[in-house]
């Protein structure tokens, strides 16, 4: 894979000498991928691989998650959750909690019962994430892969039916 050519000619590099800048990585990484014909559309090559060492650096992933699992507990009734996710690897970890606070269920099939069914702690405001509309992102380029999410915390149970009314019987 591309990944592994690229961190092996950063490897050699330093080697060499030391990476002394954002543009000499930069130069590595985009040496590392196929040419392209015409010139170079959209963001640079080397952006996602500073984003990836940014978040490796920074915890990024770890942070989120925490944060995600400690949703339901900072909440008070009524209280919104809003994440604007910039990349699939956050939007992923959002979009999997959110969905799984919002299931009245969580059970497998041959458990009858739960602590959480019936009783979803929250909703999602929309089902879709919000994005830029274009007049945004021609104002705003960085907007291009905002994608966000919110969730509000019930203000009163929510309860389905029993099953005999939801079996017809």
């Amino acid at each position: 894979p591309i990944s592994r050519k690229i961190a092996s000619r950063i490897v050699e590099a330093r080697e060499r000498a030391p990476i002394a800048d954002t543009l000499a990585l930069a130069g590595i990484v985009e040496d590392c991928l196929p040419r392209a014909h015409g010139p170079r559309k959209g963001p640079h090559p080397a952006t996602r691989i500073f984003q990836a060492i940014r978040i490796a650096v920074n915890g990024e992933l770890d942070g989120l998650r925490r944060l995600l699992a400690e949703i339901p507990e900072i909440l008070n009734v009524g209280g919104v959750f809003a994440a604007i996710s910039f990349h699939s690897l956050e939007d992923r970890l959002v979009k999997e909690r959110l969905r799984y606070l919002t299931n009245a269920c969580v059970c497998p099939l041959m458990v009858v019962t739960c602590v959480r069914c019936n009783h979803p702690p929250g909703f999602l405001l929309q089902k879709k994430p919000i994005v830029p509309s274009e007049t945004e992102m021609e104002a705003n380029p960085r907007s291009r892969s905002a994608k966000l999410r919110v969730f509000v915390r019930n203000s009163e149970e929510i309860r389905r039916p029993p099953f005999d009314e939801v079996a017809g019987g």
